[in-house]
């Protein structure tokens, strides 16, 4: 099953930044980890194995 990647719907100024609405940014720390978990959470339902070290994710095939 594939998913839609969704962009940012707010700016990185806030809600009435129409500039960087929608562009996608590198996720870095805290936030970086968080969806890298996410995704390895999500994933194994489906026998994805996904491997997270030094803030990269490694998918065990």
């Amino acid at each position: 099953m594939l998913h839609p990647v969704q962009l940012n719907d707010t700016g990185l100024g806030g809600p009435t930044d129409m500039v960087t609405r929608g562009t996608p940014s590198l996720a870095n720390g805290d936030n970086g980890e968080k969806i890298l978990a996410r995704l390895a959470a999500i994933s194994a339902p489906y026998g994805t194995r996904i491997k997270i070290a030094d803030g990269k994710a490694i998918i065990a095939l």
